[in-house]
């Protein structure tokens, strides 16, 4: 284990609905939820609801490919890509990435997704624990995921992250679980 790093994150107002030319489907604009009560519940059940409906085969919109955040941790950028089950990741990935280039922003994108654990995979020369930073943020501010601790794999890197609300901002910790080139 290495010793943790704090970073400041800030994740965007938006929650974007894609489909596989990244067209916007569909957009929650977070800041008004902000201020009414339980809005961090009430998304996490909105976003619950909307991944069972795609499990079951009754998507909320039909060409639904992705859900994307644009997070800020520290000064790196990303924009973070979860993809919909069963959607075509092969013709999402050139529109998401011209999409990041387009913003200026390093493409995270989410390759598995549970209950306290994420795998994702970086495009280009981002730093991996800010990576794991910002998956870790929407997980815990979306209100996807009521984890302490999130376990997120950046390609073949884990780390383990804790985030806090601190009343202004997001604060991630992040450990960096097993260094490069170690068995896990």
């Amino acid at each position: 284990m290495s010793a943790p790093s704090t970073y400041a994150v800030e994740v965007g107002r938006e929650a974007l609905f894609i489909d596989e030319e990244c067209r916007t489907l569909a957009a929650i604009d977070l800041s008004r939820r902000a201020a009414a009560p339980g809005w961090r519940r009430h998304l996490g059940q909105l976003w619950r609801r909307f991944r069972q409906r795609l499990r079951l085969g009754r998507p909320m919109h039909p060409v639904t490919a992705a859900q994307v955040a644009r997070v800020d941790v520290d000064n790196e950028r990303f924009l973070v890509v979860l993809p919909v089950p069963d959607a075509d990741r092969a013709a999402l990935h050139p529109s998401v990435h011209r999409l990041a280039k387009r913003e200026r922003r390093q493409l995270l994108l989410v390759e598995q997704d549970g209950p306290g654990h994420a795998s994702i995979q970086l495009s280009g020369t981002g730093d991996t624990s800010r990576a794991a930073s910002a998956v870790a943020a929407i997980k815990f501010s979306w209100g996807w995921d009521e984890a302490v601790l999130f376990r997120i794999q950046v390609g073949l890197q884990p780390f383990d992250v804790g985030v806090t609300f601190d009343g202004a901002r997001l604060i991630a910790r992040v450990i960096l679980v097993c260094p490069a080139g170690c068995q896990i």
